[in-house]
């Protein structure tokens, strides 16, 4: 007879691989009603809680996994998924410092799981980013790419290579990060059927190639701009995204350094139409796009 348990279990992670939050969270809340051991508690309590942050209920899924989170010796293969799922969690609760402790110790108690160490890596990288570590982040990247290579991953390959190249850049490493960027674009250029996520990547390393010629080569930047913002479209199938509007923002100031102050002002009104009042891109990068034209 097959464990009820187990089976609910199970369930639940399917339910959240094809993104039915609500199944997923009964299912779990049912296999902690049919929990007979404490190993079993722990484990749908966890489970719970990755399902609760998706779901927008970020406080009780920490509460959740901090009173999952074993200590005995006989739970430590658990361990370090759960640090990293407590990690993301608190990550997006802004207490990113927090998290990259927990994510350090989920990337070193992997062990032999290449997977998930390059799994929390990957997590780690991003959260350095956010501290503006740009060092440690360049570190985790290159222990990524490593890491994601040998555990047959190429796609979170390419993903660490994107996120080295960020840190590169902001480290103002430009041959490193150029170098980075473009090897994304020349994987993915022989997909014959690329994926939204590889569309994506791809848009992301074109993006910066082009704002790397926005001052030495204004054509080549146009090009390249162009040509992210149609990786973006691809990927999300409208043009009605962030990403998008980053980049619509650096054609605007191409085309006011061209002396065409009328296309500039069409494309900034759009990036305001793309992006949300509060994101970065309207509230940081555009009023820092404008003092260059000003300057």
């Amino acid at each position: 007879m097959s464990d009820p348990h187990r089976r609910r279990m199970e369930d639940a992670v399917i339910h959240l691989e094809r993104g039915d939050l609500d199944r997923a969270r009964a299912a779990c809340e049912d296999a902690l009603q049919l929990a007979s051991s404490p190993p079993q508690v722990s484990a749908a309590q966890a489970q719970l809680a990755v399902v609760l942050d998706q779901l927008g209920e970020g406080e009780r899924a920490e509460a959740l996994l901090r009173e999952a989170i074993p200590d005995d010796p006989g739970a430590r293969a658990r361990r370090p998924g759960w640090l990293h799922d407590l990690g993301i969690v608190l990550m997006r609760r802004d207490q990113v410092a927090e998290a990259v402790g927990l994510l350090e110790e989920a990337a070193a108690g992997a062990g032999e799981d290449e997977a998930g160490r390059s799994r929390s890596l990957e997590v780690l990288g991003h959260a350095y980013l956010q501290l503006g570590e740009d060092r440690r982040a360049e570190s985790a990247f290159a222990q990524l790419a490593f890491t994601a290579e040998r555990a047959g991953e190429p796609l979170r390959v390419l993903r660490a290579y994107n996120g080295r190249g960020e840190a590169l850049r902001r480290m103002g490493r430009r041959p490193e990060a150029w170098a980075a960027f473009e090897h994304v674009v020349r994987a993915l250029s022989a997909r014959k059927a690329p994926s939204a996520e590889e569309q994506e990547m791809a848009g992301i390393a074109l993006h910066n190639l082009g704002v790397f010629s926005v001052q030495g080569d204004p054509p080549r930047a146009r090009s390249l701009l162009d040509g992210a913002i149609q990786c973006f479209t691809d990927a999300f199938g409208t043009r009605d995204h962030p990403h998008v509007a980053r980049s619509v923002a650096f054609l605007g100031l191409l085309a006011a350094e061209a002396g065409d102050p009328q296309t500039a002002a069409l494309r900034f009104a759009e990036v305001r139409r793309l992006a949300p009042g509060d994101d970065p891109i309207v509230t940081e990068l555009l009023p820092s796009l404008e003092r260059q034209i000003v300057s």
